[in-house]
């Protein structure tokens, strides 16, 4: 991670058919910890997610349509 710039937080959760799954990751940016959060929880993206990110604190703004925005556009260049 950047040291020059503040933490972006992603604090969610995503259902699964197992329950709901509680997703928490600092990264660079949103995209970022989108990224991050795909490798970790591999139902990530293929369920109904919700979120809030912001830098410095995960509850500045909620997160989760830009989140879908960012999935398509990861698995278009996948």
């Amino acid at each position: 991670m950047n040291k020059d710039k503040p933490d972006y937080l992603l604090d969610g959760y995503y259902e699964t058919e197992i329950g709901v799954i509680h997703v928490y990751c600092t990264g660079d940016s949103l995209e970022d910890c989108v990224r991050r959060s795909i490798k970790g929880h591999p139902d990530f993206g293929n369920v109904r997610i919700w979120a809030s990110g912001g830098y410095l604190c995960a509850d500045k703004y909620d997160v989760t349509q830009d989140i879908y925005k960012m999935l398509e556009q990861i698995k278009e260049k996948e």
